[in-house]
């Protein structure tokens, strides 16, 4: 990209793509962008996880474990120390939504999934989550807002310490 006044776009080609999809997240860890679930529109070659390499700008080849869970749709995903971290979200094979907490093992390509303690754990679609590093240097990832099935659309914060695996239910906003 040329220095510019003002932002814009380009379109890349490529020359194996891959399926398109919505509802999609990613993240960058070592200059590999990690493409995680999303709607596809067409199941004929559908993949829960994709590795793009930023730099050689190619589609790196992935172990089959990144499929072996369900795929899914406004989930969301946060990166901490090599793992990324992914949150509720649509089931497309059987529309639910779920307040699944999954992390995946970057180093190894395995998905483990986290069983946190909670009193309350909301199952969302179209939330947002993010990581926040506490003063006392403990990491927290907060899940916010997102729509759940049961009561609408929320306004809570979700917060799961990544220490302690467990979830509790913050009222930041009302």
């Amino acid at each position: 990209p040329v220095p510019a006044n003002q932002s814009f776009w380009t379109r890349e080609e490529y020359s194996s793509p891959k399926l398109p999809r919505a509802s999609h997240k990613a993240v960058v860890n070592a200059n590999v962008m990690w493409v995680v679930g999303g709607y596809m529109f067409n199941h004929s070659d559908s993949r829960m996880v994709l590795a793009y390499d930023l730099v050689s700008e190619e589609w790196l080849p992935l172990n089959s474990t990144v499929n072996s869970i369900e795929i899914r749709y406004g989930h969301s995903l946060a990166l901490h120390e090599n793992k990324i971290y992914m949150y509720g979200g649509k089931i497309d094979t059987t529309g639910n939504v779920t307040n699944q907490l999954w992390v995946f093992l970057i180093h190894n390509e395995s998905w483990v999934q986290m069983t946190p303690k909670a009193k309350e754990q909301y199952a969302v679609v179209g939330h947002s989550a993010h990581i926040v590093t506490l003063e006392d240097g403990s990491a927290v990832m907060l899940v916010i807002f997102g729509h759940c099935p049961l009561y609408g659309y929320i306004s809570n914060v979700q917060e799961y310490n990544l220490g302690r695996y467990s979830i509790t239910t913050c009222l930041y906003f009302s």
